[in-house]
């Protein structure tokens, strides 16, 4: 059974010009067995544009899979507490340690990369059910006249209710779009699978970057991008080829903002075989 506990530290920020939050972080430690949760995280009275995580990895203490990683809007959704949140979009990172010492644990860590333009970002959110054993696509679309410029996914009960749903996929899709897959794991408990997008009216016009690499069986693999001299890498997205829980594939534990224009992250695979793993970075002028 695995229970709800959430244990919350701030751990840093970096400021940049003037004051403004570039970043900010928090951390928690999340038992073998147990769900953490990093979040709702705000920038303040700057935008939250984007967020990250680097979760623990270790094969027999923790293996920490994501239930979500997702902006939240002014307040959480259920079934945390609904508390008003001051600047508007935050960030949420949601995971299940399912390592297998019981005396075990991993570090969960969230990030979330601020903007210091003011103008407010529109969310956007689309809800599909995830039978039990299945996985599930979803994808959501922003307003005529506005860009997609950064999303996530959520499963709606998080493990509170047995559902043990984890997401695979996280990326834009053309200009307007975010699309979200996750799998289930539970052979009797349906749940809903929640893909959200924030939608820009100022339409930054991002550029999008991939790298695929191939993680090997029960292994890791890292992937990183740099948007170039003079760009900033707004947000990213990931992705793996999961099928069926029974059969694997390759689960993202670090995704993270590197020096403000680049981007890095990790998966491990899970399955009898080596999966590939991909890396979407969406590029643009500093904001």
């Amino acid at each position: 059974m695995v229970h709800l506990c959430v244990v919350i530290a701030l751990v840093g920020a970096s400021t940049a010009v003037g004051g403004e939050p570039r970043s900010r972080s928090y951390t928690n430690y999340v038992r073998a067995g147990d769900v953490g949760s990093n979040g709702p995280l705000g920038c303040g009275k700057a935008v939250a544009l984007s967020g990250g995580f680097a979760n623990e990895l270790d094969r027999e203490t923790s293996q920490l899979f994501l239930f979500g990683f997702n902006p939240t809007g002014r307040t959480a959704d259920a079934p945390f507490p609904r508390t008003p949140i001051p600047g508007g979009p935050t960030w949420r990172v949601t995971v299940a340690n399912l390592g297998e010492r019981s005396s075990g644990g991993g570090h969960q860590r969230t990030f979330v990369y601020c903007g210091r333009r003011r103008a407010g970002l529109q969310l956007r959110e689309r809800r599909v059910r995830i039978s039990p054993s299945a996985t599930a696509t979803a994808t959501v679309r922003c307003p005529a006249g506005t860009e997609a410029v950064s999303g996530g996914f959520s499963d709606k009960w998080a493990g509170t209710r047995g559902a043990l749903v984890f997401g695979f996929r996280s990326r834009r899709v053309g200009r307007r779009g975010w699309r979200a897959s996750a799998v289930n794991t539970s052979g009797s408990i349906a749940s809903t699978l929640i893909v959200m997008v924030n939608c820009d009216r100022l339409r930054p016009r991002l550029t999008a970057r991939a790298k695929s690499v191939r993680v090997p069986v029960r292994g890791r693999k890292a992937a990183a991008i740099d948007c170039g001299a003079g760009q900033r890498a707004w947000s990213a997205g990931f992705e793996s080829p999961v099928k069926e829980w029974t059969r694997g594939g390759a689960f993202a534990y670090l995704f993270k903002r590197v020096r403000h224009r680049s981007w890095r992250a990790a998966a491990f695979s899970r399955g009898p075989s080596s999966t590939r793993f991909t890396l979407h970075v969406y590029c643009g002028k500093p904001r």
